[in-house]
């Protein structure tokens, strides 16, 4: 890459020069490959996605990559599908004592659809990287690989065994997290990687997901009284979320972690406008605060929804059991981790904040193997996701250089 695209990285040290080229060249390579989460839609190839959505899915591309890369470092690793064409890949650096710690990044985007420009650009721009995965979470996986160089070029290994595990499948169900746990050896500490800005995150949100289904009763649209229309039902239900629900959810409270409305990202009805409709579907996410039972939580929604409806229409409405749940997680703000964290950030020279999210990360299944995590990492949580997705590469270097520092300060009892 040209000196002078090194805009806004640090320069006057070969090494940190070094680690900018190859952040910027491991992050555009990374975002180049199409990961997108193909939801409960199986994959016949490492390409094909959903029929019709034109999304290139499936995170098997991205650990070939990866795998390249740990054998160019000579790791030992492994490799394992948990779905077809979507495998979990763990290297291992081994410490000096028998604790381990995991590094988990993960593998998968979300969609394309929608991206302004080329999703798969990798462009750097005013020290910035775009495209889809960039922030979340390709960008913090780099710091997480840059992290493991710096770890294998230290004169003596690291005071733990390091794992780094890039899973499949965060962004919908957790399946490639909960096969890391149950494959991977005994874990005392985890980091989780996702952007946060540096900031050391002890806490985060869980969440439930389920469908609710509201039944009318199909004729012509010109008889349209003598039906009962689905939507018009449904309206009446998305009322209620908005006017009632959301209020609720509100008033719970926690010291870390925000509480958002309920979010409902999925509808679907009918299927000509001269048909009353029989049948309307939305999909609605709650997220549940560290120490709450999400089904419990979910449970309790749709009581309150199915109260507040008239009689007629409450009788039509059909509530699914949650198909995915997860609880918050939370870690002491003593622990031997935060602490390595909190020391590294100040042989680093930056001064991040112990926070809390309102969102969900994979460290929750670790919290529920009693695993304490903390969830770190370079890029803003508002670029996740969103249609000109970006991270600083900057941020990347300073998190890596981090990381490779907290896991060198870590003690473990």
């Amino acid at each position: 890459m040209p000196e002078e695209e090194l805009e806004g990285a640090q320069r006057g040290q070969a090494l940190g020069t070094e680690l900018h080229r190859r952040a910027l060249t491991l992050l555009r390579e990374l975002v180049a490959i199409p990961s997108v989460n193909p939801l409960d839609h199986e994959l016949s190839s490492a390409e094909r996605g959903p029929e019709g959505t034109g999304e290139l899915t499936g995170e098997k591309r991205v650990v070939d990559y990866l795998e390249q890369y740990v054998h160019v470092l000579n790791l030992e690793y492994e490799r394992y599908d948990v779905l077809p064409f979507r495998p979990n890949l763990v290297a291992r650096l081994l410490g000096r004592t028998p604790h381990v710690l995991a590094i988990v990044g993960h593998t998968d985007t979300v969609g394309v659809i929608g991206f302004q420009g080329d999703p798969l650009s990798g462009e750097y721009r005013d020290g910035r990287v775009y495209g889809r995965g960039s922030a979340d979470a390709k960008g913090p996986l780099v710091a997480g690989l840059l992290a493991l160089e710096l770890l294998r070029e230290r004169p003596e290994p690291p005071p733990v065994t390091v794992l780094l595990a890039a899973v499949c499948d965060e962004e919908y169900r957790g399946r490639g997290i909960r096969r890391m746990v149950r494959r991977a050896p005994p874990v005392q500490r985890a980091v989780v990687l996702e952007p946060t800005g540096l900031d050391i995150v002890i806490a985060n949100n869980g969440g439930a997901r389920w469908r609710i289904r509201t039944h009318g009763r199909a004729v012509h649209s010109s008889r349209a009284e003598e039906g009962v229309n689905a939507i018009h039902l449904m309206a009446d239900v998305v009322r209620v979320i908005r006017d009632v629900v959301d209020p609720w959810l509100l008033e719970r409270a926690h010291p870390l972690c925000a509480t958002p409305p309920a979010n409902i990202g999925f509808i679907q009805g009918g299927g000509e406008s001269n048909v009353v409709p029989d049948l309307c579907v939305v999909e609605v996410y709650v997220r549940t605060h560290p120490g709450e039972d999400p089904k419990r939580i979910a449970a309790q929604v749709n009581d309150l929804i199915r109260s507040s409806l008239p009689c007629v229409v409450a009788e039509r409405v059909e509530f699914l059991e949650p198909f995915h749940t997860s609880r918050g997680f939370s870690t002491d703000s003593a622990d031997p981790l935060v602490t390595a964290f909190k020391e590294a950030a100040g042989e680093v020279g930056v001064s991040p904040r112990v926070a809390g999210r309102p969102y969900g990360s994979d460290a929750s299944f670790l919290a529920t193997k009693k695993i304490p995590a903390v969830v770190f990492g370079p890029g803003d949580d508002e670029d996740a996701h969103s249609p000109d997705e970006s991270i600083e590469l900057d941020q990347v270097v300073t998190a890596a250089t981090l990381l490779a520092e907290a896991v060198t300060q870590l003690r473990l009892p």
